[in-house]
């Protein structure tokens, strides 16, 4: 009974303890709120990460011949395993993208071009293509890079968008409409495009001399631009209907697609749809390499996990510092309190009992700091968009750009199991920080601590 009495009133009677409850709070309430911002940034980054790629991407291991033959025998075995939503075949080559005219060859010669006029164009069945991936979407996305004029560069029609944006082009042009092709918004920003502008794509497709390559160079269309959100996406990458393509760009010749896009059921563990895809193709004896779209993007996924694991370990670190002032506080108090000590054992409590008394101490700062800071970040993390458009617009302190992230708010996700990791941690570092200065206390000799001054 001593024992809870007289660490209540310790403390509660000395402001210093306040002060390490305080450093706590803060510590644990910061942990929560950085982390939970920083989730919420990992997630919508690994979602715009994606692009459009399906859940799973088919690489057929075929000669030409062997693909042209039936493409229509590959999406029938794909769509016929178990959970499987939409198949859809692409037809992907690269190529050199240029503006017609003076300023073309002026990008052309400039070396800070050079990243953005190599594209890889993918031929695409839309209404396959729409099913299968995030296209459709991609295609709705209001434009946020600046444009010339400011103008809406998004397709006329969303819903048939290869066809010729007749609205845009010049009278002449409307009667033979060239072929179109559909840019990333950062391709159309970066190269200084304008609707219904015509481009010029520059390959080689085989059929040259001596087994060689055949130049290939015509011109398209810009019928219009699509978002996904991720910067290298949307700045390399050029959509084509797959008929046109291989007519117009590969002049007829080799594979009519190159890899397919598979969207499996939501929630589906894509390892074992991989597995099942994988397995139904060796049946039809099939040749194919099968990846998952995080296979794809395996690297980036990886420096994505070890940035949180980092911040994760840094972050705790304040909370180490606060864990070193509950540690310097009750050294503080075993000093000061040597004579309690001392009376204490002089009226019969054991060691163990005097050392629990200051251990209580250590343990009921490090709670009620705990409990509040996980109350205070926790109502932050919830209510971060709010507090931001508050210091923003109310105070002029802007936090968040969302130019610089594509993203339109300040993104937080809350891991339950995180904070709860949070919190045990908190909790068993102040309990170790308050071990030995409770130690220290119940060693005392009783007979030395009564003389003490």
């Amino acid at each position: 009974m001593f024992r809870t009495f007289l660490a209540r009133r310790y403390l509660l009677t000395r402001r210093i303890n306040l002060l390490s409850i305080a450093g706590v709070a803060v510590g644990v309430s910061a942990l929560i709120v950085v982390l939970s911002v920083m989730n919420g940034f990992i997630e919508e980054t690994k979602r715009r990460a994606r692009g459009t790629l399906a859940d799973l991407i088919v690489a057929p291991m075929a000669s030409d011949d062997d693909a042209r033959l039936d493409d229509a025998g590959w999406l029938e075995t794909i769509e016929g395993v178990d959970g499987v939503v939409a198949a859809s075949p692409q037809l992907n080559w690269f190529a050199i993208l240029r503006t017609p005219g003076a300023a073309g060859r002026q990008m052309m010669a400039n070396s800070r071009m050079a990243d953005i006029n190599g594209v890889l164009v993918k031929g695409v069945d839309f209404a396959l293509e729409a099913r299968a991936t995030d296209l459709a979407e991609a295609l709705g996305r209001e434009p946020t890079a600046d444009t010339l004029g400011g103008h809406d560069s998004r397709v006329l029609d969303a819903a048939a968008p290869f066809a010729a944006p007749l609205e845009r082009l010049p009278e002449l042009e409307r009667f033979a409409p060239r072929p179109t092709v559909i840019v990333g918004e950062r391709l159309y920003s970066s190269l200084w495009m304008r609707p219904a502008q015509t481009i010029e794509l520059l390959t080689g497709t085989s059929g040259g001399g001596h087994g060689g390559l055949r130049q290939v160079n015509r011109r398209f269309t810009v019928a219009g631009t699509f978002r996904t959100g991720e910067y290298e996406f949307d700045l390399d990458k050029v959509y084509m209907d797959r008929t046109t393509m291989h007519t117009e760009l590969m002049g007829g010749d080799g594979a009519a697609f190159t890899e397919i896009a598979v969207r499996v059921e939501p929630d589906s563990d894509l390892r074992v749809m991989q597995l099942r895809v994988q397995g139904a193709l060796a049946d039809a004896d099939l040749a194919a390499a099968v990846d998952t779209w995080e296979d794809r993007k395996q690297v980036y996924l990886q420096a994505v996990d070890w940035e949180r694991r980092m911040m994760a370990v840094i972050l705790f670190l304040i909370v180490l510092v606060a864990g070193f002032n509950i540690f310097a506080s009750l050294s503080m108090m075993v000093t000061e309190k040597v004579r309690d000590a001392g009376v204490l054992a002089a009226l019969g409590a054991t060691r163990r009992g005097v050392g629990s008394v200051f251990l209580s101490v250590g343990i009921w700062t490090g709670a009620v700091g705990t409990a509040l800071g996980g109350a205070l970040g926790l109502l932050i993390a919830h209510n971060v968009d709010v507090i931001e458009d508050f210091l923003s617009q109310r105070l002029g302190i802007e936090i968040f750009k969302a130019e610089l992230y594509v993203f339109d708010h300040l993104p937080s996700e809350v891991d339950g199991g995180g904070v709860a990791v949070i919190l045990a941690s908190t909790l068993a570092a102040t309990v170790l920080f308050s071990w030995w200065p409770a130690r220290r206390a119940a060693r005392l000799d009783p007979v030395a601590a009564l003389r003490y001054e």
